[in-house]
């Protein structure tokens, strides 16, 4: 199990898409490549993508046809670590933390069956429905050994940010 979330998050980080050669050349000294788009503007649900690099991090911004929009922040020099960004603009009838991490869940279930490429995402959400009893938000909580999950819920500006942090420990 440990080999296959590790090849999740690395597959993740590496899975598609790419960048100009001196966007990659920055990740030469890294421990793992440059990111890469994990999605695209070809999928019928996403309306709008982009995807670009800015420091040491890969960021994709992406709008679905439900008004979802997700922001994924990918850094790969030393930890593999992908950060992702729900931004919710929907009045979401959640009560407490339990509840906060399981729709992170339930967001990470729907990123996994758009496509059979994006399935790595829905292992993670069974890991996090599983382990939501006793995770909190904004604590690290290692759901399988050496991988840990966070999970953050925030408003901005009426809207909703509902973050889930992927590491490897190393």
């Amino acid at each position: 199990m440990r080999s296959f979330l590790a090849c999740c998050l690395i597959v993740l980080l590496n899975s598609c898409g790419g960048g100009n050669s001196s966007e990659i050349d920055r990740f030469a000294n890294c421990l793992y490549e440059a990111p890469t788009a994990i999605f695209s503007n070809h999928h019928p649900s996403i309306e709008r993508h982009q995807f670009k690099i800015k420091a040491a991090s890969g960021i994709e911004q992406i709008v679905f046809d439900s008004g979802l929009e997700l922001d994924l922040i990918q850094k790969g020099c030393e930890t593999a670590e992908q950060i992702f960004r729900f931004n919710i603009s929907q009045t979401l009838a959640i009560q407490n933390e339990q509840e906060w991490i399981e729709q992170a869940a339930e967001y990470f279930f729907f990123l996994g069956t758009l496509d059979k490429e994006y399935l790595p995402l829905y292992e993670w959400g069974k890991l996090m429905k599983a382990n939501a009893a006793q995770m909190s938000l904004g604590k690290p909580h290692e759901v399988y050994e050496g991988f840990v999950v966070t999970v953050n819920q925030s408003q901005k500006g009426g809207r909703t940010i509902l973050q889930v942090v992927l590491e490897e420990m190393t």
